[in-house]
């Protein structure tokens, strides 16, 4: 899994260690990823971008669209209980949902079906717009309210097998 661990309020993400911290440890079982919990405060009180001290940003929702869905209930288990809404592709968001993670379908965000045996879902405006749109810039706020389009802060993301 890969996602921008320096963007997660009071996370701090090591890729490179398999070991997690014990006071975390209970709440999640990541493989691969070392998590500590300094804080459960924002990193931002306001909108406004890197006012923060260390330039963090409060992250308000994820995209999660994974191949190999290790681990990815106890990692949006956590996520959720630090208030991060999930947006999810179709089979991740169904094992999510029978975990009990709330769980927002991409389907049902963008209001279009998943196409093409599922290779075909996060191809859409309300995604590549969320993802890529500038929170300080006033014009692409504006051109994002517009078109009901909701800021993603990170993604959660791995690749197909394509050897398989």
């Amino acid at each position: 899994m890969a996602f921008v661990p320096s963007l997660f309020t009071g996370l701090k993400v090591d890729a490179e260690s398999s070991v997690l911290s014990k006071r975390r440890r209970n709440a999640s079982n990541l493989k691969g990823i070392r998590c500590r919990m300094e804080s459960a405060e924002p990193a931002v009180e306001t909108e406004e971008v890197n006012s923060d001290p260390k330039g963090l940003v409060r992250i308000k929702r994820v995209l999660v669209s994974v191949s190999d869905k290790t681990s990815i209930v106890n990692l949006c288990q956590f996520l959720t209980s630090m208030g991060v809404e999930v947006i999810s592709t179709g089979g991740s968001a169904k094992i999510l949902m029978e975990s009990g993670v709330p769980v927002t379908e991409v389907s049902d965000y963008t209001q279009f079906p998943e196409l093409l045996d599922g290779r075909l879902k996060t191809l859409n405006p309300k995604i590549h717009g969320g993802l890529l749109g500038i929170r300080g810039n006033e014009e692409h706020q504006q051109a994002m309210a517009e078109h009901g389009i909701l800021p993603i802060d990170a993604c959660v993301v791995n690749l197909y097998p394509f050897e398989e």
